[in-house]
């Protein structure tokens, strides 16, 4: 008898606890889960779901044989040219036939949100990027490597123009942080290659680009302002944006810089002490639930020092206004 009483007790306790955990939407019979308001310690191979919402979308795929040298006509000005014999297995064996190629172009400072791939360096500080790149190579769903001594060369009219300062950059994502990625600067000058050409259009400039490795490579240079004073920054959400369903970040008006804001679960807040001082910035608040989108931005001038703590609500969106926003950048 003593057993039957736990266990009804226990089938109360479940019943009780999975309706105090749904809510019965207006007019209908159906009942939906809350959502998720904890905030947890997210280990190192967790992938926060905004960090991939968008990516497929604007994923490009291209198919080329292994053995001859092609040129890939991407869509946003972007070429790619591989040389013969230019990919192997991931332990070195020879690849035959055709490739597929995967280009995925982060062109605008809404593309360096879109993609998590803020301008932001952990070794060069705070950069003002002119464009980066995601390329992959595979077969058979199986990702494959550059041969050693290959590069694949990414010709592209730049979207900012040509800058002295610039030189190559290589995506890290092995890195432990927000996002797991961080840029470095790679000393090598003659991966990267200006040129100016004159046609229909006119004279455009842009660049070349080797890449000697799949994953993430871009360009770009240390921000000018940054050496300059910073100032924190904390931007409190409401309960349902936690550490695993909101991203915020900073996006810095008058330059190509994007800087991501870190949770914080002791505050609940998502903060930054390298944002410069006396900037006008548009601080950008995106998060994806179980059920809905949500979507927010606050202009901003930064103040000259001191931590300062913004409130922001965002609104309930969709993936096209998200995309409609962050074109806007």
């Amino acid at each position: 008898m003593e057993a039957c009483m736990k266990l009804l007790s226990g089938l109360v306790l479940v019943y009780i606890l999975f309706f105090c955990s749904c809510k019965k939407e207006p007019g209908t019979t159906q009942f939906v889960s809350y959502e998720d308001t904890t905030w947890t310690v997210i280990g190192r191979t967790f992938i926060h779901p905004l960090d991939t919402a968008f990516t497929a979308a604007y994923t490009e795929t291209l198919t080329t044989p292994v053995t001859g040298g092609d040129t890939l006509h991407f869509n946003r000005l972007a070429d790619v040219f591989c040389p013969a014999g230019f990919c192997t297995t991931g332990n070195g064996g020879a690849v035959n036939g055709k490739v597929n190629v995967s280009l995925l172009y982060a062109r605008t400072k809404g593309d360096f949100i879109r993609f998590a791939r803020p301008t932001y360096s952990n070794t060069e500080g705070l950069l003002d990027n002119t464009a980066a790149f995601k390329i992959t190579v595979s077969q058979n769903n199986k990702a494959l490597t550059l041969t050693p001594g290959k590069m694949i060369n990414i010709h592209f009219v730049s979207p900012a123009g040509l800058h002295n300062e610039n030189r190559p950059l290589y995506g890290d994502t092995t890195i432990y942080n927000t996002g797991n990625f961080t840029w470095l600067g790679l000393s090598n000058q003659a991966l990267l290659q200006p040129f100016t050409q004159t046609g229909n259009a006119g004279i455009t400039f842009g660049y070349n680009l080797l890449t000697p490795k799949t994953g993430w490579m871009g360009c770009g240079r240390e921000a000018e302002n940054a050496g300059s004073a910073q100032t924190k920054l904390a931007v409190i959400l409401p309960p349902i944006c936690t550490n695993k369903t909101a991203s915020v970040y900073a996006v810095l008006k008058n330059q190509r810089s994007v800087i991501r804001l870190n949770p914080e679960i002791i505050s609940r807040a998502f903060i930054s002490g390298k944002i410069p001082a006396n900037t006008e910035v548009t601080l950008v608040v995106i998060a994806k639930t179980k059920m809905y989108y949500y979507l927010d931005s606050v202009s901003y001038t930064t103040a000259a020092s001191g931590w300062q703590a913004i409130k922001i609500k965002p609104h309930r969106s969709t993936k096209e206004e998200i995309n409609a926003f962050l074109d806007s950048l």
